[in-house]
């Protein structure tokens, strides 16, 4: 009885060891959402996708899983999210072309060398080729799926120059991590022919980025499905308490708004690293008798910029508000021009562009008034800025 009783629980125990690994080489079939948002994520039918998360909240599962069923066109019954009936051509774009092969192309393929499974069953990769440089990247995975011709994945980096992309068009494509804009843009531009799609997942530790603000608050919610997720929105089994004590005890402030509540701390190019807590207020209306002053900083490749800046002297110290700002990169002074006329906000009076305003020229240029045989006068808070005169002193030779 105790022999037979022996083989029962061993065959029980290898029963329970071959559905572990036949679970672990289909991961696709068996993956699941593990909180709401990630399944809305997953739902989007936008033609672009963000996850703008915590550390660790499981974005880039998320986007592993996306980058599995629309090449092997396997969808599950609870996905309502854009379907292709069809081979697909997508590609995948990390950060470094080390952590593109550590961490995406292995949560997709699989390690090649321990030969540990990944999403996409191995037998549904039925080649791939590699890049050359950096061992084990790969180049393009082909994959199987219903209907014939096998789907393809490239794999890119942001390390490499963005015009190595330019000629291909893609079905859709994933960004783990927050892409530089020139990535950005010409990725955009591959996916137009096929009307594609492109997924994003990443931690906004470098600020509002032009790509964030663009992402975030510049498209409508019918482009552009933004999800942020927070460390607090994900269970116990992803983030440990413990873990997520840890994490709350020994991050500096700042660095709270986006490790833990997927949110960026500051701008790009940040100088002090504060929450934005700190110095963020709810909108209020300006007293008509308080100052107004404005600052532009003119530049091409480095923006143009502009603030609006309302000062309240009633107390005993005075207090700054900055209440509206403009950023632009690579336009011409008609054109700047032409946008800061339109922001009332900022503009205030649209024939002034700021009252008591100082314009900063390109560093070693020189902005001084046609009337003015002074080198060295240039536009100080005493003076005003008009628009209605584009070439009086916006000439394009001062200005670029």
């Amino acid at each position: 009885m105790l022999a037979n009783g022996n083989n029962a629980l061993d065959q029980a125990l290898r029963l329970a060891q071959d559905i572990v690994k036949s679970r672990a080489s289909q991961k696709l079939h068996y993956w699941k959402p593990a909180y709401d948002l990630q399944r809305q994520a997953c739902n989007s039918r936008a033609k672009y996708t963000v996850i703008s998360g915590s550390n660790r909240c499981g974005k880039s599962e998320v986007a592993t899983y996306i980058g599995s069923v629309h090449p092997t066109c396997a969808y599950p019954d609870w996905w309502t999210g854009h379907k292709f009936r069809r081979p697909t051509r997508g590609a995948v774009i990390g950060k470094t072309s080390r952590s593109t092969r550590n961490v995406i192309q292995t949560k997709l393929l699989g390690d090649i060398g321990s030969g540990s499974p990944g999403m996409i069953p191995k037998d549904m990769i039925l080649r791939t080729t590699k890049q050359q440089g950096v061992p084990d990247v790969v180049d393009t995975a082909y994959i199987a799926n219903p209907y014939g011709e096998p789907s393809t994945i490239q794999f890119y980096s942001c390390q490499m120059e963005e015009d190595v992309i330019m000629g291909e068009n893609w079905d859709w494509v994933i960004f783990d991590e927050e892409p530089t804009y020139k990535w950005f843009a010409q990725a955009r531009m591959r996916v137009v022919s096929r009307r594609g799609l492109m997924y994003f997942a990443f931690t906004p530790e470098d600020g509002v980025t032009e790509v964030y603000d663009l992402l975030k608050n510049r498209m409508s919610e019918e482009d552009c499905t933004f999800i942020t997720i927070t460390a607090y929105d994900v269970g116990p089994e992803i983030i440990p308490p413990d873990e997520l004590a840890r994490m709350e005890r020994e991050l500096p402030d700042w660095e709270k708004e986006f490790r833990l509540y997927g949110r960026p701390s500051t701008g790009e190019g940040r100088i002090w690293q504060y929450p934005r807590t700190h110095f963020e207020i709810e909108p209020f209306e300006i007293e008509p008798t308080w100052r107004i002053i404005g600052g532009l900083d003119v530049g091409y490749a480095h923006a143009t910029a502009a603030l609006k800046v309302a000062i309240d002297e009633t107390g005993p110290e005075p207090v700054f508000y900055v209440v509206d700002e403009y950023y632009s990169k690579e336009g011409l002074p008609d054109i700047h021009a032409a946008k800061l006329r339109q922001r009332s906000a900022i503009v205030g009076n649209p024939d002034i562009l700021f009252r008591l305003g100082i314009f900063d020229p390109e560093p070693n240029r020189q902005c001084v008034d046609d009337e003015s045989s002074d080198p060295d006068a240039g536009w100080s808070s005493d003076r005003e800025i008009e628009l209605d005169r584009p070439s009086k002193p916006w000439q394009h030779n001062r200005f670029l």
